[in-house]
C-alpha cells in the first residue's frame, strides 16, 4: 500500500494499494482510492485453525463473516488497473477495466524505465513507481528502494555495501550479475529463474542429472529415448541430448565440435536464452551445449567412438 499525489488541477492523497503473486513481489494489480481499504488481518485458513485448535470456524473466517464486509460499488473503473510483467516480474504494462494500456515502459539493461502514460491514466492520476521485483522507485531521486539497501538504475548498483559482507561476494554493491536472469527482491542476495540457479551439470551421468533436476522442480515432458526435455512451472528448460547431434558433420561438411557430437545438456531461461553451466546468457555454443557423460551403449548407438569431434 502507498499513498500518492493525485495528479490534476484538484489535487488531493489517494491511497493505492497493490496485490502481488503469493509468496513473490510481483504486482497483479493496483487499486486508488481516496481512503484506505479495510483489509482483514489474514486469510490464512491454516493459522486460523492454529489459533482454533486446529478446528476450522467459519464464525472466525473474516471472508465469511461479514466483519471485512465492503461497501457496494467500492471502486469506479478508471481506480483499478492490471499489471502485465515480464518473466522475471518486472511491469511492462498497466492495462484497464477496458483492456486498454494506460501505462507502459521501455527498460534499459539494468532498470531504468521510459514510461508512456495515457491520457485517461493521466486524468485518473494512474501511475506504476514498481520496477525489478522488489523495488519501488523514488520519483524525486530517481533511486529504487529495494527493501534493505537503494539501487542505483543508472550505475546497475547498490549505494550502500552488502549487509552480510564479503560473505555475498566480493563485489559489496553489485545487483546481480546478469538482470535478465536475476532478481533481488530485498535488497539482500540474488536469486533467478530455475534454470539459472541450477546448480552446474558438467561432467555428470544421466541419472544423476534428472535427480537433481528434478529435485528443483521440474517435469520430464518429452522423451524419445535419445533427447528429452524437462520444463519448470517458470518456464525454464533443460534439454538432455544423451548421445549428443545425429549427424557427424555440419552443413559445411566439417565435422562438428565434441561439445555437440557428445552427450550434453541445454539450460534455457524462461525467455528462450540460452545459458551457460554458470547460469549466464551465452549464444557460443561451446559453452551453452554443456558436456556430460556419454552412456555406456553410445558407441553402439552413434557409431562413433568416445570424445569423437573437432
Amino acid at each position: 500500500m502507498g499513498k500518492q499525489p493525485r495528479a490534476g488541477p484538484r489535487s488531493a492523497e489517494r491511497t493505492v494499494h497493490y496485490l502481488y503473486e503469493r509468496d513473490s513481489f510481483v504486482p497483479l494489480m493496483q487499486a486508488t482510492r481516496s481512503q484506505a481499504l479495510q483489509l482483514p488481518p489474514t486469510t490464512d485458513v491454516k493459522a486460523l485453525m492454529a489459533a482454533n485448535y486446529g478446528k476450522y470456524d467459519i464464525a472466525l473466517d473474516p471472508l465469511w463473516n461479514g466483519e471485512y464486509e465492503q461497501e457496494a460499488a467500492l471502486f469506479s473503473e478508471d481506480e483499478i488497473a492490471f499489471y502485465q510483467c515480464d518473466q522475471l516480474g518486472a511491469p511492462q504494462e498497466l492495462t484497464d477495466c477496458d483492456g486498454k494500456v494506460a501505462w507502459s515502459a521501455q527498460y534499459k539493461a539494468w532498470g531504468q524505465a521510459k514510461q508512456a502514460i495515457s491520457d485517461a491514466a493521466c486524468r485518473a492520476g494512474m501511475w506504476n513507481p514498481i520496477r525489478f521485483q522488489g523495488q519501488y522507485e523514488d520519483a524525486e531521486t530517481g533511486l529504487f528502494y529495494n527493501r534493505y539497501r537503494y539501487y542505483d538504475p543508472s550505475t546497475a548498483r547498490f549505494l550502500s555495501q552488502d549487509p552480510i559482507g564479503l560473505d555475498g561476494g566480493a563485489n559489496l554493491y553489485q545487483y546481480a550479475p546478469n538482470p535478465t536472469a536475476w532478481i533481488d527482491p530485498l535488497g539482500l542476495a540474488r536469486c533467478g529463474s530455475a534454470a539459472a540457479t541450477l546448480k552446474r551439470l558438467k561432467g555428470m551421468n544421466i541419472s544423476r542429472i534428472e535427480q537433481a533436476i528434478a529435485n528443483e522442480g521440474f517435469s520430464k515432458t518429452k522423451d524419445n529415448g535419445k533427447n528429452a526435455t524437462w520444463i519448470h512451472a517458470d518456464g525454464s528448460q533443460i534439454r538432455i541430448h544423451k548421445y549428443g547431434d545425429q549427424s557427424n558433420v555440419d552443413k559445411n561438411g566439417n565435422l562438428k565440435k565434441k561439445s555437440g557430437l557428445n552427450a550434453h545438456v541445454h539450460k534455457e531461461d524462461p525467455c528462450g536464452n540460452p545459458l551457460d553451466d554458470y547460469g549466464l546468457v551465452n549464444m557460443n555454443k561451446d559453452d551453452n551445449h554443456i558436456g556430460i557423460k556419454n552412456p555406456k551403449d553410445y558407441t553402439t548407438v552413434r557409431g562413433r567412438p568416445h570424445g569423437s569431434g573437432s
